[in-house]
């Protein structure tokens, strides 16, 4: 009787064991793919192919469960040369509230400037489209007079209202929930 327990027990810790082992080689195989991903992702920004290194960076992200100040960094350069100047102010907003190293802070200098320059030319635009009713276009400029970071350097929450209010009046959402949190928090809350 007690050979047959050992080996059922001998059995059990094995099999548990075997699944404990995989689980840890998922997670090494993880970490080496998100690793590969990231490597790709930085290959494909430096060789122009844009949207191809945001879908590899995504799948880095993914595989690793996080990021970090060197995603967000590769981030805000492939954003910026998508021309998705407002998801690189996202990164660069992300990026800053990590710590990191003066020398990467220092090279992203240049995607800063970059990107303001960027988001300086689509205000142009949302006024015209916004002047046209197109409601996420009033949203945008009234982000733009909250958030200092958002291409305005003039910040001024009564002209943010106003327009967040202009677009909430033409039905965007997200245009009352910033009008109102405004209001309630008197501040630039979330």
């Amino acid at each position: 009787m007690i050979g047959i327990i050992s080996k059922f027990t001998l059995c059990v810790m094995l099999c548990l064991g075997a699944g404990f082992s995989s689980s840890a080689n998922a997670q090494m195989t993880d970490a080496t793919a998100a690793k590969d991903a990231y490597f790709a992702a930085q290959s494909l920004y430096d060789s122009g192919q844009f949207d191809e290194a945001k879908t590899k960076l995504d799948e880095a992200k993914r595989l690793r469960g996080t990021t970090d100040a060197y995603f967000l960094a590769l981030r805000a350069r492939i954003d910026l040369g998508r021309e998705a100047y407002t998801d690189a102010t996202y990164a660069l907003i992300a990026f800053s509230q990590e710590p990191v190293i003066g020398a990467l802070v220092e090279s992203l200098r240049d995607v800063r400037i970059a990107v303001d320059n960027g988001l300086t030319r689509s205000i142009l635009v949302w006024t015209d489209k916004c002047k046209a009713g197109e409601a996420w276009a009033c949203y945008n400029i009234g982000h733009s007079y909250r958030y200092e970071y958002y291409g305005r350097y003039s910040l001024d929450l009564a002209i943010a209202i106003s327009y967040y209010n202009k677009s909430c009046d033409a039905g965007y959402e997200p245009a009352c929930s910033a009008a109102a949190t405004i209001l309630e928090n008197g501040d630039n809350g979330p």
